[in-house]
């Protein structure tokens, strides 16, 4: 077994849920684990103003969040964005709760409770 195989590889990213009449979104700030090879990538590719363009990368949501069922190893996408854009991450698990939400928005009425239990 290489030292590799023993390694983590984890970039910072965004989960953003719409909020259903506005322009903004819910955004949960993540860890993702990456395999060796799309962490190396990733950093080869971190100035790039072309780096939008790179495919996504698979990985596994490396936190849990506040007011859903077991988050922590989901199955995601990673979509990186230009230079000084934090990547955002798709939740590739559709029954979870979470790809629901990402997938279909909330109502502005509900944030106050999020904030609750993310708060809690």
């Amino acid at each position: 077994m290489s030292d590799l195989d023993e390694q983590h590889f984890f970039i910072r990213a965004l989960i953003e849920v719409p909020i259903r009449g506005v322009q903004d979104a819910l955004t949960y700030s993540v860890w993702v684990s990456l395999s060796a090879a799309g962490f190396a990538r990733a950093v080869e590719q971190w100035e790039d103003p072309d780096r939008a363009a790179e495919p996504p990368f698979f990985g596994q949501l490396a936190n849990r969040i506040p007011g859903y069922p077991e988050t922590l190893r989901l199955r995601v996408r990673v979509h990186t964005r230009p230079p000084g854009l934090r990547p955002l991450v798709e939740v590739r698990a559709h029954e979870h709760p979470l790809a629901a939400r990402q997938r279909d928005g909330i109502d502005a009425h509900e944030l106050p409770a999020v904030a609750t239990v993310c708060a809690g």
